[in-house]
C-alpha cells in the first residue's frame, strides 16, 4: 500500500477538494462552505496524498453545547473513488479523532445518509453510534443518522495507531 501523508490543505489546493467533494456526495455543499471553513477552522481542513496527489479530505471543527462544554463535529469526509477502501478515511478520520483527544474534547458527531452503508461501517469502526434519525435532512428527502463517538479515542484493532503506521504522517507544514 502507498504511504498516506495527512496534513493541512493549502488555499490552492481547496478547489480540488471541493471536486472531490462535489464527486462523492449527490447534494454537495456550496464552495462558499469550504471558503468559510478554510478561513475559521483552517487547522481542520485536512487532505490525504499518496504519491503527492490529493485522494482525500476530511473538514472536522468544534463547538460549543449546553450544559457548556466544547464537542467535535466531522463536517465532511471523502475520497475520490480509487482510494476508497484503502484506509485513507480511515487515517483522515484516525488523525482527527486523536486531535480531538489531545484536545480534551470529550465527544464527536456527524451526521450521515441511513442508505450510506460504507459510511456507516467505518464509523461503527471507530466507535460512533447513532443517537437519533434526523427526518428528510437532505435536499432530496433522505434521513440522515446523527452520530455521537465518546472520546477519549482509541484506535480499532484493525486500524494501526495513526502515528505507529509507517504508512501515515501525520500533519505535516501545507503545501504553498
Amino acid at each position: 500500500m502507498c504511504e498516506v501523508e495527512i496534513r493541512p490543505c493549502a488555499w490552492r489546493e481547496l478547489l480540488t477538494v471541493y471536486r472531490i467533494h462535489q464527486a462523492a456526495f449527490d447534494f454537495p455543499y456550496g464552495f462558499s462552505r469550504f471558503v468559510y471553513y478554510k478561513l475559521f477552522a483552517p487547522r481542520g481542513v485536512l487532505v490525504a496524498l499518496r504519491d503527492q496527489k490529493i485522494v482525500g479530505y476530511i473538514i472536522a471543527t468544534t463547538a460549543w453545547y449546553w450544559p457548556p462544554h466544547r464537542v467535535g463535529e466531522i463536517v465532511s469526509l471523502a475520497t475520490v473513488a480509487h482510494a476508497r477502501r484503502t484506509g485513507v478515511a480511515s487515517a483522515l478520520l484516525t488523525t482527527v479523532l486523536q486531535s480531538y483527544t489531545r484536545a480534551g474534547l470529550r465527544e464527536v458527531y456527524l451526521q450521515v445518509a441511513v442508505n450510506n452503508t460504507a459510511a456507516l461501517g467505518l464509523y461503527r469502526k471507530f466507535g460512533f453510534r447513532q443517537e437519533r434519525r434526523l427526518a428528510r435532512y437532505y435536499l432530496d428527502g433522505r434521513d440522515a443518522y446523527l452520530m455521537r463517538c465518546e472520546l477519549p479515542f482509541t484506535p480499532p484493532p484493525t486500524i494501526p495507531p495513526a502515528a505507529a503506521a509507517p504508512r501515515c504522517r501525520q500533519l505535516g507544514k501545507p503545501g504553498r
